[in-house]
């Protein structure tokens, strides 16, 4: 993001799909122009625990 990438970008050069990847976009796309790592790291993490609930 910092580097102006879309999302499909940052996918592909993770050789990820963007349906994998939306998730943690979002998040940090919601923390910009911050980017706190431990902020974001939280909320990925209790997003992946809310969602095997």
């Amino acid at each position: 993001m910092q580097k102006n990438k879309t999302l499909e970008q940052i996918a592909d050069e993770l050789e990820e799909s963007v349906k994998d990847i939306r998730p943690i976009y979002d998040i940090v796309k919601k923390h910009a122009p911050e980017y706190d790592v431990d902020v974001i790291t939280t909320e990925v993490l209790e997003t992946r625990e809310n969602k095997k609930e």
